[in-house]
């Protein structure tokens, strides 16, 4: 399988993106089906993740396809000078795109 070409486009996520960090979830996989709406605990999660402090989701689409999703976790330290840590955590790059 061949990584699409076009170009990427990144942004974080908002309320509104749940559907397509879920799509990015089914792209290129076999017998994929791009979910048209997100269960009671999917919303649930995402309006927790969307609310909380530090969290930030980072979408990925190629031509108008969502292609990935990220998440930046920054949480305050009491080490290396108060200087804060941050965690990527859920990293996922679509079946079709990877290598």
């Amino acid at each position: 399988m061949t990584p699409t070409t076009g170009a990427c486009t990144v942004w974080p996520a908002g309320p509104w993106d749940l559907l397509v960090a879920l799509r990015a979830r089914v792209v290129g996989a076999a017998g994929g089906q791009a979910p048209t709406e997100a269960s009671h605990l999917q919303r649930q999660a995402w309006a927790e993740m969307m609310c909380s402090e530090g969290v930030t989701i980072y979408l990925a689409e190629i031509d108008g396809v969502a292609v990935g999703t990220a998440t930046l976790v920054i949480v305050p330290n009491i080490t290396y000078e108060y200087a804060p840590t941050a965690f990527v955590k859920g990293v996922f790059v679509a079946a079709s795109q990877r290598p």
